[in-house]
């Protein structure tokens, strides 16, 4: 599984928000917590483990999974983020498998139909982006109006030994 992220900076110098931004993920695979502060990559960044430890301290029991995920996090759901371009706002639902079989495809359209993701913009009723959309179609500073670079990012993630095997059958 590839997962991606774009970050829509703000280029123009006369903006008050110039060369700041916006960071949107593509679906994004969640994991636990407690396993992720065991991540090799975590263990070296003492701020990201000090935002762990607080998201813990407030009983959150899941976080997204730094990738690759050379440790095997075992993913229990995806975090869904969508883009309402009139409000300007970053929506963001986390979808917990209800089966650790079920794919990202599943858990979207279940998410959906469970009325877990909107479609439409809670504040404004305008019709979300999607991870996708967004890239095609750009973000414009919600300050100045005018549209940001996009700077995107991937991750690879290695195999998941149930993946081949299920593959296999």
């Amino acid at each position: 599984m590839a997962t991606s992220g774009c970050d829509f900076i703000c280029e123009n110098e006369e903006c008050e928000h110039a060369a700041k931004g916006i960071v949107v993920i593509g679906p994004w695979p969640l994991g636990e917590i407690e396993y992720i502060l065991e991540h090799a990559n975590i263990k070296h960044n003492k701020d990201y483990q000090n935002q762990l430890n607080e998201l813990l301290k407030e009983d959150r029991k899941y976080s997204c999974i730094p990738m690759p995920n050379n440790t095997d996090i075992a993913v229990i759901g995806y975090r869904l983020q969508k883009w309402c371009q009139n409000c300007p706002c970053l929506w963001t639902y986390d979808l917990l498998l209800e089966d650790p079989n079920e794919t990202l495809e599943e858990t979207i359209a279940m998410g959906v139909e469970q009325g877990l993701v909107k479609e439409k913009c809670p504040k404004c009723d305008n019709v979300l982006l999607s991870f996708e959309e967004v890239i095609e179609n750009g973000i414009k500073c919600p300050h100045c109006k005018v549209e940001m670079t996009q700077s995107r990012w991937f991750s690879n993630e290695k195999e998941n030994k149930k993946e081949k095997e299920k593959e296999k059958e």
